[in-house]
C-alpha cells in the first residue's frame, strides 16, 4: 500500500498511465499465451472472458469515482483519481491475470489460491482507497463493493447479449 500511495504523492497522470500501459501488455501476454497453451481454446469465449473483466473494471471505476467524489471532503478531481487507479490497477492487473491462467491449468489449485488472494487483495483495496478518499475501513469497504457489484452486473450482462446475438451463429 505504502508504494502505490507514494507512486501517487510523486508521480504524474502520465507515469501513472504509463505503469497502467506495462501492466495491460502483462495481462495480454497472458492471454495470449493462455489461448495457445490451453487445448482447444475457443478464442471468442477467450475474448469475452477478458472483454467481461475490462468492461466490468471500467464500469465499476466510474461508479466508484461518482459515489465518492462529490461527499468526501477535501475534494479529489478526476485526474487524481485516475491517476491513483492506474497505479492501483498496475499492481493488480498482473496478480488477477496470473490467478487466471493458473486456474485454467488446475481449477482445484486455482480456486484456492485465489480464495487465498483474494483477503490481502480486498486489504489492500480497502487501505489504498480508504486514504485516497480519507473515509473509514468499512466506508471505503462499501464504496468498492457496490461500485464492483454494478460493475459485475454489467459485464454479465454483456456476456448475455454476446451469447445471445453470437453463439447462434457460430
Amino acid at each position: 500500500m505504502r508504494a502505490t500511495l507514494e507512486l501517487f504523492e510523486a508521480g504524474s497522470l502520465p507515469d501513472a498511465l504509463r505503469f497502467l500501459e506495462y501492466s495491460v501488455g502483462i495481462l495480454i501476454l497472458l492471454f495470449i499465451s493462455q489461448l495457445i497453451a490451453v487445448p482447444g481454446s475457443d478464442w471468442l469465449s477467450g475474448l469475452a472472458g477478458n472483454v467481461y473483466f475490462v468492461l466490468a473494471q471500467s464500469v465499476g471505476l466510474l461508479l466508484h469515482y461518482q459515489l465518492a467524489a462529490g461527499r468526501v471532503r477535501p475534494r479529489r478531481n478526476f485526474a487524481e483519481f485516475m491517476r491513483l487507479a492506474a497505479i492501483f490497477y498496475g499492481f493488480t492487473l498482473p496478480i488477477s491475470g496470473v490467478l487466471q491462467a493458473f486456474s485454467l491449468f488446475n481449477r482445484t489449485a486455482g480456486s484456492v489460491l485465489f480464495l487465498v488472494l483474494t483477503v490481502p487483495l480486498l486489504i489492500y483495496a480497502v487501505r489504498v482507497w480508504r486514504r485516497f478518499w480519507g473515509l473509514p475501513a468499512w466506508a471505503a469497504f462499501l464504496l468498492l463493493f457496490f461500485s464492483s457489484l454494478v460493475g459485475a452486473l454489467a459485464g454479465l450482462l454483456f456476456i448475455a447479449l454476446l451469447g445471445v446475438f453470437v453463439r447462434p451463429w457460430s
